[in-house]
């Protein structure tokens, strides 16, 4: 006898749609460059001894006069209570292709601390 469990579709996707919601991109907590690991945490002097200079940097500046608060914490790839940060916040994102064999990864800093790394799409030659 098949049991009719129709009712909870409906239910279903909603649902989905809420977990999914909540969850964030995954970043990666470390990159490689040659044989030396780049963690979050480490800062822009730490990265560039490591991985040399990079094919592309950005950056600007945030809230110079205002506070900001956090809820996402990148080195444990988690939610959390906000956390307020006293402005001003110098933002930078440096992007290393390794080449075709690679994914490009963007590292980004907040005060010259890496805080995040992203992956990007395949390298080019």
């Amino acid at each position: 006898m098949r049991s009719n469990h129709r009712w909870l579709y409906p239910l279903l996707f909603p649902c989905m749609l809420m977990l999914g919601g909540l969850s964030p991109a995954l970043s990666d907590n470390a990159v490689r460059c040659q044989n030396r690991l780049v963690h979050i945490g480490d800062t822009t002097a730490e990265v560039l001894e490591k991985c040399g200079d990079p094919v592309w940097k950005g950056g600007w500046e945030e809230a110079p006069n205002r506070t900001i608060s956090r809820f996402y914490d990148y080195k444990r790839d988690r939610y959390k209570a906000p956390e307020s940060t006293r402005g001003p916040l110098r933002i930078d994102v440096w992007t290393y292709d390794f080449g075709s064999n690679r994914f490009v990864r963007y590292l980004h800093f907040e005060n010259d601390i890496l805080i995040r790394i992203e992956t990007g799409e395949k390298g080019a030659d």
